[in-house]
């Protein structure tokens, strides 16, 4: 959501004037392996991985413009990105048996807000610049293994949020508000991650 090279400006004479962008992608994703093996020798191998990654853009800005409200200004950008995944492995074997799930999950998005070589002006209330990221990955790794002689499992999860969060007034920028000038960048990214692995041999 953008003003940008308004030549002849934008005017609201009666109210506000808002920009608002919001980004909700969401992955859900599920990855299972399942081996078995039976006779007088058996051997069984299962390996399951889930790989996501989510980088976008989410930017409200006015750029090389000149913008008046009658009421207030405001310029909001929201990150509501969200991963879930979950990787699952089932071995099982008379001899040996071996299993190994990965959950790999990514998201690195920009949020912006910003008022760039611009004249802003609300004439009775405020300029409020506001970007806002609330990115979410929920994982979980799993698996068992069971065999006779021996039993190998491995259960991992690997997760990373990694945004750039910004909200301001930039170059030759001239500002003017009844009321306040604010400019807010807020990170409420979250993670919850969960690895576990059974195994046993008789």
């Amino acid at each position: 959501a953008y003003i940008d090279n308004a030549d002849n400006g934008v005017t609201s004479t009666f109210g506000d004037i808002q920009l608002t962008a919001t980004e909700k992608a969401t992955i859900s994703a599920t990855s299972v392996a399942a081996a078995f093996s039976a006779g007088l020798v058996g051997l069984a191998g299962a390996g399951a991985d889930s790989i996501n990654s989510i980088g976008n853009t989410t930017k409200t800005y006015i750029g090389n413009s000149q913008v008046q409200a009658q009421g207030s200004l405001g310029l909001t950008a929201i990150d509501d990105s969200k991963i879930d995944a979950f990787a699952g492995a089932i071995s099982a074997a008379v001899t040996g048996s071996t299993g190994a799930s990965l959950a790999t999950n990514n998201i690195s998005n920009q949020i912006i807000a910003e008022i760039a070589n611009s004249t802003s002006t609300a004439v009775t209330g405020s300029i409020d610049l506001k970007a806002d990221a609330k990115s979410t990955i929920q994982a979980i790794a799993a698996g068992g293994v069971g065999a006779g002689t021996f039993a190998i499992g491995g259960a991992v999860t690997v997760n990373n949020i990694s945004n750039t969060i910004k909200a301001g007034i930039t170059g030759v920028s001239t500002t003017t508000a009844q009321g306040n000038v604010n400019a807010t960048a807020t990170n409420k990214a979250t993670i919850a991650s969960l690895a576990g692995q059974i195994a046993g041999a008789g």
